[in-house]
């Protein structure tokens, strides 16, 4: 398949977009609808772990029990981001609202 067109609206209930895709060997039957898993090769942070920090969307990481914010460059609200990490990063996710960028942390299990 390669995709046509995405509509640029987004259906704030599911999330989705529209797509109109074509095939490059087998077709489908006229009118047929599907849904379209999309997987990439990069990793993505979940839109729920994202917040915005002085008009930068990014996430929040522990760094020597100090909280770091990490803009995320193309990131868009609502929609996971690409972002590249090292496997030992740890993401602030409970909290993440209220904790901001130099606050000191307490890390528990």
């Amino acid at each position: 398949m390669q995709i046509e067109f995405i509509l640029p609206i987004l259906d704030t209930k599911t999330r989705n977009h529209i797509a109109r895709l074509s095939f490059v060997s087998e077709h489908a039957i006229t009118g047929s609808v599907g849904k379209v898993r999309w997987q990439d090769s990069i990793a993505s942070i979940p839109s729920s772990y994202i917040v915005l920090r002085d008009k930068k969307l990014g996430i929040l990481v522990a760094e020597n029990n100090t909280a770091k914010f990490i803009a995320i460059k193309n990131a868009q609200e609502g929609q996971p981001a690409a972002v590249k990490l090292n496997d030992e990063t740890q993401i602030i996710t409970k909290g993440r609202f209220s904790v901001k960028h130099g606050d000191a942390l307490q890390i528990g299990n």
